[in-house]
């Protein structure tokens, strides 16, 4: 191996020694992204009569592992190549324990120097010229499957293959502006207040026990598009969520599918007080849960023949209710295409009808699951309830749907069901703490809030069914220093490895099993 280094003078910033000076600082400041490049200047002029190398003075980032150094290397001439004829590769470096030491070291190998470098080009001295090496970069996206995502996708049931195209009138452009809301905010005042038409309202909570509490009903006015990333709970005996005499579009969702609208055991017991309620609104999209409540979980209403709420997209999953899990009624008027394409509704343990559509047309709606506990059926469909209404049961829950001649009626086993990712089988309690070490209990639980206090290992059961979905939550925001670790029973994957982990502070992934099997073949559907 042929080799030399050549002493540069310069600056390396910070070092004791340095002065917290404005030319110090402002020189330091001036980049535009990380570490590990070339912010500017020290192009690489090759002189091959001379067999020498010119290297212009400039600023660049060098890292050694653990400490980002800036560095203002000044202009340097006649450097000699190792291979006059041939590849050189020029290095930037630095001694980190002594003041300003910088050097720049050119081999014909490409072995990187014992301390902290950067390489910074590479020279052809046969040609006469040089190539940079790690510029300033670009922004940069991480390796991203799509043919993985793709089929992850498919797998839970989500076809985007063949979705079509969406009708633009379903979609506000006109995005003026984010709302957001944190726990100790006045949420019905801000909501009755300070939302203007196509703003995005941001509902930060952490837990159920971290939820907005709301004295009153929170009632939107204006379009705009909701996202809750927690939870709301009413007081009382009232409705918790109201979108009431709306002409505009709306979209309703909570992050990662958790659960936005819930009661305390007791806190609502009057059959007018639903979860989350619809009036005379269109174009809407919703998702998320509703649980706990003594009226209906979700309640779409069309009272009116001027506003037809139409073109609805709905997704959500409800627990115990006092009356219809999920309810549909048009008092009035036609309420063409409720539910739209792609609807889909789980119920568990309504005390009336798991879900009751009353009058009006509707088409394309998916029921997984449905459940009436109350002796009522698991379906119900009223006089002119509509074409196309397509019914996923599991066997042997609830009683038979109550139907008409006008439906299309599809009952399928669990075995076909358990495709689509959602919760088969018997109800699974939402939420439970973890603090310690062992086997998740995937079939009794979907969510796990898990003690980052100290580092923990949580296993995926290996007789997991097929079609099992689980969120696991870094719960106390300590999983960057003590990383939570997923691994599975037998030998099942994660993502074709045998463990994942938590790393970042209040992180989550979301898992959906795939395959039967020892251990199973879990994918990531979710993650922070």
């Amino acid at each position: 191996m042929a080799s030399n280094e050549t002493t540069v003078s310069g600056d390396v910033l910070y070092q004791d020694g340095d002065d917290l000076s404005e030319t110090n600082l402002t020189r330091s400041a001036a980049r535009s992204n990380a570490t590990d490049y070339v912010e500017r200047g020290m192009g690489v002029i090759v002189d091959a009569a001379a067999g020498t190398i010119d290297i212009g003075s400039g600023h660049c980032i060098v890292q050694d592992g653990i400490h980002a150094f800036d560095v203002f290397p000044n202009q340097i001439t006649d450097i000699s190549l190792p291979a006059p004829n041939g590849t050189n590769h020029v290095y930037l470096v630095i001694d980190e324990t002594v003041d300003d030491d910088i050097a720049y070291h050119v081999d014909d190998d490409d072995t990187p120097p014992a301390n902290p470098s950067l390489k910074i080009a590479t020279a052809d001295g046969d040609a006469g010229t040089s190539t940079p090496v790690n510029p300033r970069p670009d922004v940069q996206l991480g390796d991203t499957d799509i043919q993985r995502l793709v089929a992850a996708l498919d797998a839970n049931g989500q076809d985007i293959q063949n979705v079509g195209t969406l009708d633009g009138d379903l979609v506000s452009t006109s995005v003026n502006n984010t709302v957001r809301v944190q726990p100790t905010d006045d949420l019905v005042s801000v909501v009755a207040n300070d939302l203007t038409a196509g703003d995005h309202l941001i509902i930060d909570t952490g837990d159920t026990t971290d939820a907005h509490a709301v004295d009153s009903t929170v009632t939107f006015s204006v379009p705009c598009s909701i996202e809750f990333r927690g939870y709301v709970k009413p007081t009382g005996d009232f409705t918790a969520i109201e979108l009431n005499n709306v002409s505009g579009s709306y979209t309703i969702y909570p992050k990662g599918r958790e659960g936005f609208v819930v009661s305390d055991d007791d806190g609502v017991t009057t059959a007018g007080s639903h979860g989350f309620v619809t009036h005379n609104g269109y174009q809407m999209a919703t998702q998320g849960r509703a649980d706990g409540f003594g009226g209906h979980g979700v309640f779409q209403h069309q009272a009116s023949s001027g506003d037809k709420l139409n073109h609805c997209i709905v997704d959500w999953l409800i627990g115990s209710t006092g009356g219809n899990g999920f309810r549909n009624e048009n008092t009035t008027g036609n309420a063409s295409n409720v539910n739209g394409h792609y609807g889909r509704v789980q119920v568990f343990g309504s005390e009336s009808n798991g879900v009751e559509m009353v009058d009006g047309t509707r088409n394309r709606m998916t029921v997984v699951g449905a459940s009436g506990t109350g002796g009522n059926s698991a379906l119900n469909e009223g006089d002119g309830a509509g074409k196309n209404l397509y019914w996923l049961e599991e066997e042997g829950w609830g009683n038979n749907p109550s139907v008409n001649s006008t439906s299309r009626l599809w009952v399928l086993s669990s075995d076909n069901i358990s495709q689509g990712g959602w919760h088969a089988g018997n109800p699974r309690r939402a939420v439970t703490f973890r603090g310690s070490d062992g086997v998740l209990d995937v079939e009794a639980y979907y969510e796990f809030h898990c003690d980052s206090g100290s580092p923990h290992t949580f296993s995926l059961p290996s007789d997991a069914p097929q079609g099992t979905d689980a969120i696991i939550k870094d719960f106390d925001g300590q999983a960057n220093t003590n990383n939570l670790t997923i691994d599975t029973e037998g030998s099942g994957t994660i993502d074709g490895n045998s463990s994942i982990k938590i790393d970042t502070n209040y992180g989550y992934r979301r898992l959906l099993n795939v395959s039967s099997g020892d251990g199973g073949n879990w994918v990531i559907v979710g993650s922070d």
